[in-house]
């Protein structure tokens, strides 16, 4: 089915590989001055005061960020001449929102869970505690971060997608070989990367992130909106390479990033950190093979178009991800039949007014009406919700009918295994894309799905896409001010920055 396609993207990922190669040895010289975080990667030296930087390189401390009288990092402090004692200083509070420019940094692939922790251990003392942010289903990039911009409704979950307007496959990757960009990214003040250049990042993601890094300063000092977006492709390639280390080295460069910002601006700018979804922190194995051989073996035929409703079925993959889809008219059937695989999490369709959520052994099912939605165990408790709802109407939070509130479900299942699913669920074959695939599955953590071609030149280490708390767990880290302890992806930036409107630059086909 793919054998024609897979030629090509390994043709592209060969080109990549080679350009990195040859390219990241050359990366620095695209970094120019200008173009280049200059800021000590560390502090000089730290205390219960604060951190202490040699910003001009002569081995005294001559800038700090110091805590106030309620024990947070909200003070600058410049020493001019070089005596050893702070001649100016200036509180990061004393900047109202409204006065002040906005850049808000969406990270791919960061995961509250570690961001939490070290926070809690003392760290990017500026911010606001950091909350989880709970995102769309399927917990892929270009479906979240278009929810985060409010983009217009995608075509497809993933940019191979069969499109049932032309009854054919739709492969936007070829269009993105060649210049297109998904209609959210022109909503963005920087991303500057080409195709081509993003699978180099997940090659050799190192300098990338650091080029991305420097990108997103440039971006919030040449930018005349009051809110810049600026979007780091390079933190999944960060992740998806290396794992736990990966992300943390991610955030090791937060500090020294955000610093530089706040040195050179007195304090006077606003920073917010967002990431997509979570992360697994498992190596995992590519099972579509397996997938394909399975759905084969029971009768299916695997094509291009759908033109025997009984027979023919489209499998739908990414890069490397817990989540694939499947086209077909035989959503029941496909689900049984992939549900037999132990490497196989959880099918998802609709039937009739209701999407059916399953596993190896029980079936149940998620229903709306407005603002409500119902979960309902039918062989059995898929998600183990059963002692929630008991609680919740213990509590008079689910109505005669069975229904509970939208916010409810958000809040009470925010550090559930399946956190706010019947949401996701429902808005994956509802509201997130134009064509959503037929039967939508999670693979076990350890296992994913995607191009043959793919893990033949990355070993992942992480990887995401399901609806298991840990593919899940985003991230939100804001100076604007407090924020509520949970969010859903769409409601981030009307949360962190009532002035936000999309911004289209001048070459936008939107504009």
């Amino acid at each position: 089915m793919m054998a024609n396609f897979n030629k090509g993207l390994i043709r592209f990922v060969i080109i990549g590989l080679l350009t990195s190669q040859l390219g990241c040895r050359t990366i620095s010289r695209w970094t120019v001055p200008g173009n280049r975080l200059t800021f000590p990667r560390t502090p000089l030296h730290t205390n219960e005061q604060g951190r202490f930087y040699d910003v001009h390189h002569t081995g005294k401390a001559d800038f700090a960020i110091l805590k106030d009288e309620t024990g947070r990092l909200n003070m600058l402090a410049y020493d001019d001449d070089g005596d050893g004692r702070f001649d100016r200083y200036y509180r990061l509070s004393d900047y109202a929102n409204q006065d002040v420019p906005h850049l808000v940094v969406m990270i791919d692939s960061m995961p509250y869970r570690m961001v939490a922790k070290r926070y809690e251990a003392g760290e990017w003392g500026w911010f606001y505690p950091p909350q989880k942010v709970i995102p769309p289903f399927p917990s892929m990039s270009i479906v979240i971060f278009n929810d985060i911009v409010h983009g217009p409704p995608l075509p497809g979950a993933i940019e191979r997608y069969y499109d049932r307007r032309t009854d054919s496959v739709n492969n936007q990757m070829i269009a993105l070989a060649f210049g297109y960009h998904h209609p959210w990214q022109y909503r963005l003040n920087f991303f500057d990367e080409k195709y081509w250049q993003i699978g180099m990042m997940y090659l050799n993601p190192r300098p990338w992130y650091q080029y991305e890094l420097a990108g997103s300063k440039k971006a919030a000092d040449e930018s005349l909106n009051p809110v810049t977006l600026a979007y780091l492709v390079s933190g999944s390639g960060m992740a998806s390479k290396y794992g736990e280390k990966g992300i943390n080295e991610a955030l090791d460069q937060i500090e020294q990033f955000c610093m530089q910002l706040l040195y050179e601006r007195r304090g006077a700018i606003k920073i917010s950190i967002l990431s997509d979804h979570g992360h697994n922190l498992t190596p995992s194995t590519n099972i579509t093979s397996d997938i394909c051989e399975t759905l084969r073996r029971a009768g299916f035929n695997l094509a291009d178009r759908i033109k025997n409703a009984s027979r023919d079925v489209f499998v739908e993959v990414d890069g490397l991800a817990t989540y694939f889809g499947v086209c077909t008219t035989q959503s029941k059937k496909v689900a049984d039949v992939l549900l037999s695989r132990p490497e196989v999490q959880l099918a998802l369709y609709q039937e009739g007014e209701s999407v059916m959520i399953r596993d190896a052994k029980s079936i149940a099912a998620i229903t709306c009406h407005g603002t409500s939605l119902k979960y309902t165990p039918i062989t059995g408790d898929v998600l183990g919700y059963q002692p929630l709802l008991q609680r919740l109407a213990s509590e008079g939070k689910v109505d005669a009918a069975g229904f509970v509130e939208d916010q409810v479900w958000l809040e009470e299942t925010r550090d559930h295994e399946w956190p706010d699913v019947p949401r996701r669920a429902w808005d994956a074959f509802h509201r997130q894309v134009v064509n959503p695939a037929s039967v939508m599955f999670t693979l076990q953590d350890g296992y994913c799905a995607g191009y043959g071609s793919l893990d033949k030149w990355i070993a992942m280490a992480s990887t995401h896409g399901g609806l298991n708390q840990i593919n899940s767990d985003a991230v939100i880290m804001t100076m604007t001010g407090p924020i509520p302890t949970v969010l859903r992806s769409r409601d981030v930036l009307p949360a962190i920055e009532p002035r936000y409107t999309p911004y289209l630059p001048p070459h936008s086909p939107n504009r």
